[in-house]
This record gives structure tokens, sequence and C-alpha cells, in this order.
């Protein structure tokens, strides 16, 4: 019974070890940091790129910025956010997010002592593949806003590369860090069948040696 039990105990942990975690990419908001416009209205498009260690989901993205003038606590605004594999083509093939974005008051400033606002939106991405880099494109829509101009605040952690268009998306490295967080899971393949038995064959044999000596 005892051994049985361990045998129970083993065959558990190859599942549990193909569970997922939560995972967080992200660079951490500048307190009194500087920040780029962002609009759409004048043209300002920005990109940071992100490496991806591990293959993952994605279930919300989280960004800091402000305005040229506080307008108090906006409940929501509209922004553009998007996903590129490849930032060169221009085609935002991961994601492409039009509408309104979360916001909430933080007790950050920028470098101009305005308030600093988070902003969050709710994706449903199944796959970033591991070992690859994408690209994370925030862009205001004050083309309807009665808000004034939006500055996607910097972050102290990154590479020190950020992208712009203008008209093609550019490298700029020597540029400000962009402020994110992206949050989702890890992906680890569940065995198939047949590779799921390969893994308990030993435990099997045991099993099937420990009966027989018994019986």
């Amino acid at each position: 019974m005892i051994f049985m039990k361990q045998l129970f105990l083993l065959s558990l942990m190859v599942l549990v070890s193909v569970s997922s975690h939560a995972i967080v990419i992200e660079q951490t908001p500048a307190d009194r940091g500087d920040g780029f416009y962002s609009g759409i209205s004048g043209a300002g498009f920005n990109a940071e790129d992100f490496f991806v260690s591990s293959d993952m989901n994605l279930s919300s993205i989280s960004w800091w910025g402000s305005y040229n003038s506080t307008p108090g606590l906006p409940r929501s605004d509209s922004f553009s956010v998007q996903i590129f594999s490849d930032i060169i083509s221009d085609s935002a093939d991961i994601l492409s997010y039009s509408g309104t974005a979360h916001s909430e008051a933080t007790s950050l400033f920028d470098i101009a002592g305005e308030a600093v606002y988070k902003y969050s939106i709710d994706v449903s991405i199944d796959y970033l593949s591991a070992g690859s880099s994408y690209y994370l494109s925030i862009v205001n829509d004050d083309t309807s806003s009665t808000f004034s101009e939006w500055f996607w605040l910097e972050s102290n952690t990154g590479d020190e590369i950020t992208w712009f268009k203008v008209p093609d998306w550019q490298e700029d490295s020597a540029s400000l860090n962009l402020s994110y967080r992206l949050a989702g899971e890890t992906i680890r393949s569940v065995p198939e069948p047949g590779t799921l038995i390969l893994m308990l064959l030993p435990a099997l044999w045991i099993a099937r040696r420990f009966l027989t000596k018994k019986s």
C-alpha cells in the first residue's frame, strides 16, 4: 500500500511539472521621469521592444503616462495599442486594439510635475514564442479626447532603445526607455499520451517487479 502511494505521488509530480505559472515582463515607471509625446493628432508614434524568454500567453497590458496639463483623473481615455513581431513591416500581427483603457491615479509625477496615471487593458493573446523579440506601441487617441497632449512615461530600466515612426518605423538607440507591464502565464506543453507513458515506464516496471515478488 505504501509503495502504491509513492507511485501515485510520482505520477502527480510528472503532471505538476507541466503546469504553467504567472509571468510578468515590465519596465517600471520612473518617478519624476521624462516622457515621449505619443498621440495620433501630432503623429507621435512610439514603440518599445521586449524579449520573451519562455513561451507565454498574455492577459493584460499596463502602461504609465501624463498630460501636458493635468486634467484631473480621467475615468477612461482612448488608446491604440499594438504588438508587432516585425515592426519594420508595420503590420500589428499580434495585437491591434483601439478603444478605452482603464485609468487610475498614482503617487508619481513626471519631470514637469504633472500627475502620472496608470492605464490598463485586458487582452487574450494565446502565444508569444520563447527567444523572440516583440514591439509594443501605445498611442493616445487625442483626436477625440477632451484631455491635453499625452506623454508616455519613461522607465529607469531597459535597453535604451525605442522606436518611432516618421513615416516608417526607425530605431532610436540613444533614447528613453518607456514604462509598461505585460502579465500572463508561461506555456508548458502537456505531454502526448505516448510520451507520458514513456515517462512513467520506469515506475510501472518497478511496480510490476514489486507485485511479482509479493505473489
